[in-house]
């Protein structure tokens, strides 16, 4: 007889391995598991900052797991070459930044390193609403902080406990474009809302751009999202000029750059001031190479109005770093990207911001939130479903081909 003590741990033994049997080997569950637990990884390095404290840690940690407990996707082979192209350009830009680069091989292996990692969401089976789900909280917890920031006074531009505004604008407007499509696109107000008090004009020009190619889409689809964005340009310059001017949240003393606050005294329009910006960023003293040459920025050059530091476009930098090589599939993949998902879904809003921020700022690339464009990347080929042709046998033993869904 089985005693009253052994019954339970029997009983209970069965009950865990039958809710391990239905839930944990269930396909969609460990979608939906890895999906929220990037979604949260994300946020935790929202809230972490450019720091290497618990929360980046934990975050890393929470992908790998991800990575591990969901669902992986191989994916289109031309797709897994052009990431093992851009993984190893990365890794031989450590060895690089010695022979050819300024010696900079701490910082390119730390980048060597954030790519290994974040170059892994391509591979996996992510659900976006789940993802978003995971990231909300730090969304939304960022967003109510920059506000009260900006409403009580305080000096500067305002970004949350991140320790720049920029990547926090840009990461707001992903999480709005995320947010509109989906029936809770009212929790979308406090991140729109929030992005003027940090002075981030590039977030808020892309934030409109992709808010207009939605609508324009939706109204009178167009092939060419080129045009789509040059109508979208020449609308938004006035409504930057009356922003600039009437709220001051753009003026030249409130949006200084880092390498030089005293010279934007001289400009007294919006006009002049991010022409100037635009000439700082597109200012660079290196061009791209075939051997890949790591960080390029040497702390010790002087800085000047006309130099700030590492390239700031994304393309430049990455053929700057990593070569040519590396270049041509980043850039194949966007475009292949664009043209092989979903045209006008989520992921495709997505992918379209990230290419826009990318234009004039490098943290889309590197750094903490740098998993913005292998995120995009991933939800586009997954947005997509692959199909493929298989031989089953019948009863009576005769083979037939049928169209299975990948």
């Amino acid at each position: 007889m089985i005693s009253v003590t052994n019954r339970t741990i029997y009983d209970t033994t069965v009950n865990i391995l039958d809710w391990m049997t239905r839930y944990l080997l269930d396909h969609q569950w460990r979608v939906n598991v890895s999906s929220a637990g990037v979604g949260f990884a994300a946020g935790l390095f929202l809230l972490a900052g450019s720091q290497f404290d618990g929360l980046f840690f934990a975050g890393i940690c929470l992908i790998l797991l991800s990575f591990t407990v969901g669902l992986r996707r191989f994916g289109p082979k031309l797709m897994a070459a052009g990431i093992a192209v851009m993984v190893g350009s990365a890794i031989f830009s450590v060895a690089g930044s010695v022979i050819w680069g300024p010696g900079q091989w701490i910082i390119s292996a730390i980048i060597a390193n954030w790519v290994m990692i974040f170059a892994v969401l391509p591979f996996m089976r992510l659900d976006p609403g789940k993802l978003l789900l995971g990231l909300m909280p730090s969304l939304l917890i960022t967003a109510v902080i920059i506000i009260f920031q900006g409403v009580t006074g305080q000096p500067g531009r305002m970004k949350g406990v991140f320790d720049s505004p920029n990547p926090v604008a840009g990461i707001l407007v992903i999480g709005a474009l995320m947010l509109l499509p989906t029936r809770f696109r009212w929790l979308a107000i406090p991140m729109t809302v929030a992005i003027p008090f940090t002075g981030s004009r590039l977030a808020l020009l892309t934030l409109v751009i992709s808010v207009g190619i939605m609508l324009i889409a939706r109204v009178a689809p167009l092939k060419s999202t080129v045009a789509i964005g040059i109508i979208s340009i020449g609308v938004l310059l006035p409504f930057l000029d009356v922003i600039g001017n009437n709220t001051r949240v753009f003026t030249p003393g409130i949006a200084a750059t880092a390498s030089s606050p005293a010279t934007d005294r001289r400009y007294t329009n919006v006009e002049a001031k991010a022409a100037h910006d635009l000439n700082v960023r597109l200012t660079v003293l290196e061009r791209p190479g075939i051997v890949p040459k790591g960080f390029v920025y040497d702390p010790l050059r002087p800085v000047h109005e006309h130099y700030n530091g590492p390239p700031h476009n994304v393309a430049l930098r990455i053929g700057i770093e990593w070569g040519y090589t590396a270049l041509i599939a980043w850039a194949a993949l966007t475009i292949w990207a664009l043209v092989y998902g979903y045209r006008n879904s989520a992921p495709w809003h997505i992918l379209m911001a990230v290419i826009f921020l990318g234009s004039l700022d490098y943290y889309v690339h590197v750094g903490p939130l740098a998993w913005a464009w292998w995120l995009a990347i991933g939800l586009m080929f997954n947005s997509r479903p692959r199909f493929k042709m298989a031989t089953v046998h019948l009863p009576d033993g005769s083979p037939i081909r049928v169209l299975s869904v990948q």
